[in-house]
């Protein structure tokens, strides 16, 4: 009964997962890019509060109306919140490795014969504070719609400017690499998804597959 904790969207587990083995999702998991490298990246290639000194790279920008300004600033604010929330994704990172790499020891476990070692990692999947499968979830879900936010804004922000800003103005902003990292940001967050449902249906494969041979 306690293989109905997982959601049944995770899997029919009586499909083989030929897509990716163990050994390759571990890999691909341990390669996963680094948010927080991402994160700081974009956010000192991308616009500042606009106040005195600030944005020295972009210093046209002190240029704007005041009503403008107060605009940006107020976006700029709701951004770096969103942006703040973002550096959670790297420990989502973490837990995916770690689940990945305990994939590997309830294979091993599996194999040796190792009574006692799987009920320890199949309690750590269902039930740990964290690692938990179900959590992880609801985090990698969480980290997508936060950047699906944040991407929302920063699209508000270059679209306001874009009718502010003198075309020179606008392909200097554009032309600085913050749009590349948003961009990596976004690739990680697709991984995420498909990696946590694949840790998912390896999971229930193996746990099922154990609990029928009677090794749980």
């Amino acid at each position: 009964m306690w293989l109905l904790f997982i959601k049944v969207t995770f899997i029919n587990e009586k499909v083989l997962l030929k897509v990716m083995d163990l050994r390759e999702l571990k890999r691909e998991v341990d390669g996963l890019g680094d948010i927080d490298k991402n994160l700081r990246q974009m956010k000192s290639s991308w616009i500042k509060q606009i106040r005195k000194g600030s944005n020295q790279e972009f210093n046209f920008l002190n240029q704007l109306d005041d009503n403008s300004k107060k605009n940006l600033n107020d976006k700029l604010i709701v951004f770096n919140g969103l942006h703040k929330q973002l550096r959670r994704g790297q420990i989502v990172n973490e837990k995916l490795k770690t689940l990945a790499h305990y994939l590997v020891e309830l294979k091993v476990a599996s194999l040796s014969g190792d009574k006692r070692k799987p009920k320890i990692l199949v309690r750590r999947f269902l039930s740990d504070e964290f690692t938990g499968l179900h959590s992880l979830v609801n985090e990698v879900k969480e980290f997508e719609l936060n950047l699906n936010n944040l991407t929302d804004v920063y699209d508000e922000i270059n679209l306001h400017l874009a009718g502010v800003l003198p075309l020179e103005h606008s392909v200097a902003l554009l032309d600085s690499p913050h749009k590349n990292y948003l961009n990596k940001l976004k690739v990680i967050s697709t991984k995420q998804k498909r990696f946590v449902k694949l840790v998912g249906k390896h999971f229930i494969f193996m746990a099922k597959s154990m609990k029928d041979r009677r090794e749980l």
